[in-house]
């Protein structure tokens, strides 16, 4: 195991795709024990591939692979009673949450930051949406194109005489992932 400054720290992954799991990645990648906690039918990455195995399994996403490693994992259905109350329980020995369900769906759960904190006062919960909690955009739908042309990073990209062009392999979110993950470090400082 990777022996970094965070080691002991202890963090709830309820996030799946891209952004929330590549910033729990690079916080297990630092000696963090992570424990990723999955819908029953498994983080929708599984099923994106490339395959390992060059045919569909959701246990040989290669892009699952690369977001989740050094993690452990369980799959629990966090909408039931029994799944939220072992959330809330897991969330009494962690010090880290990193969720990404829509705007105030974890409080509809009854697992938003007041509750959670009320069981862990010293518990430090993140939210990875792509336009935030509140505000005018917050239920916007949305696709990597969407979040690189909002925020101007498509600007940068493409010639100069043409339409900007959306840079491959999900900057945005891979962008996101890594402000997430330094945003807890500094949560943490």
């Amino acid at each position: 195991m990777n022996r970094g400054f965070v080691n002991d720290l202890k963090v709830l992954d309820l996030t799946q795709g891209i952004a929330g799991p590549f910033a729990s990645k690079l916080l297990a990648d630092q000696g963090a024990q992570v424990i990723k906690v999955e819908p029953v039918d498994g983080d929708y990455s599984r099923r994106r591939g490339p395959f390992a195995s060059e045919v569909p399994d959701l246990e040989s996403s290669l892009t699952f692979a690369f977001y989740n490693t050094s993690k452990k994992s369980i799959t629990l259905d966090i909408r039931t009673s029994t799944g939220a109350d072992l959330i809330r329980e897991m969330a009494q020995r962690s010090d880290i949450i990193i969720e990404d369900l829509r705007p105030g769906e974890m409080s509809s759960l009854g697992l938003g930051y007041d509750e959670l904190s009320a069981l862990n006062p010293s518990l430090i919960v993140v939210s990875v949406t792509p336009f935030g909690q509140t505000g005018p955009y917050r239920d916007f739908a949305w696709e990597d194109i969407t979040l690189q042309a909002i925020s101007g990073f498509m600007y940068l990209s493409g010639n100069a005489d043409r339409p900007p062009v959306q840079a491959v392999l999900e900057q945005a979110q891979n962008m996101g992932g890594r402000c997430t993950a330094n945003a807890i470090l500094l949560a943490i400082m």
